[in-house]
């Protein structure tokens, strides 16, 4: 509700509260601001990859960390939260509940709105992750509920604006962020073989690396993006890496797709490039 969640995070005409916030908090944007959009099919709006890198340990903020104590929920607002349980759901199923997903999806939120991305340790907080929930990024990263996924929306809900508002801001951006994750898992699914297949043939090298996600690219985009930003801004790996590990270059590249990318065109990338 308005308040200490706007406090905390800001606000704004047309902003859910819980959004915004001073500019550089926790040090500025995040990785993967500096994209252009749609990097990789033309997604429009927030740059893929905005938020932590994939599966990244969030560091999370105790509920006792905030000044009042966790807020208050109003009746209206979980009532408004429960119409779009569907959503939720399959937004959940596509996340596989992964808070950095859900980072994300807030951050493409906040950038919609003209808004700086929500600090990380906020996360903790708003979504009640416990310290037993918490998991570093070799065990997968830490996930969320469904459950607490719906809570967490319902400290953000404006009731006083209603349904219409909330679905515009909010439940619009989950939809389009679930049909993005599940064409990224079913193209993952298919693809990843051909992936690291190709990782072997380039052993790792950064230089063949780039050269398929430049493939990938619009024309337009290629002779603005060099090398040292495909390392920092998709591959999360310092600008003159000469190899990145295979792990490193698969979560990149599945960071980066968004609902426009198809399995035949990153094939028709991977054979041209393999010939």
């Amino acid at each position: 509700p308005p308040g200490m969640m706007e406090e905390m995070f800001g606000g704004g005409e047309g902003m859910p509260p819980g959004f915004g916030g001073p500019p550089g908090m926790e040090g500025g944007m995040p990785p993967g601001m500096g994209l252009p959009p749609g990097m990789f099919g033309g997604m429009g709006g927030m740059p893929p990859g905005m938020g932590l890198p994939p599966h990244m340990h969030v560091p999370l903020l105790p509920t006792d960390d905030l000044p009042d104590g966790p807020p208050a929920v109003s009746e209206e607002a979980t009532a408004i939260v429960a119409e779009f349980a569907s959503d939720v759901d399959g937004f959940h199923s596509a996340s596989e509940g992964r808070v950095s997903k859900l980072h994300h999806l807030l951050n493409s939120v906040a950038h919609a709105h003209n808004k700086p991305p929500l600090p990380p340790r906020a996360l903790g907080a708003i979504f009640a992750i416990e310290e037993g929930q918490r998991r570093s990024a070799e065990e997968g990263g830490t996930r969320v509920t469904v459950q607490q996924i719906m809570g967490g929306l319902a400290k953000m809900v404006n009731d006083k604006e209603g349904k219409e508002k909330f679905e515009k801001s909010v439940i619009g951006p989950m939809r389009a962020e679930t049909a993005r994750l599940q064409n990224t898992k079913d193209i993952m699914s298919e693809l990843t073989p051909r992936l690291e297949e190709y990782h072997a043939k380039v052993e790792g090298e950064t230089g063949g690396l780039f050269a398929l996600v430049r493939e990938l690219m619009p024309e337009d985009v290629r002779a603005a993006f060099p090398q040292a930003a495909f390392c920092t801004e998709l591959m999360h790996v310092p600008p003159g890496s000469q190899t990145i590990p295979l792990p490193r270059f698969l979560a990149g590249i599945e960071d980066n797709l968004d609902e426009d990318d198809t399995i035949e065109g990153i094939a028709g990338a991977l054979d041209k490039l393999m010939a």
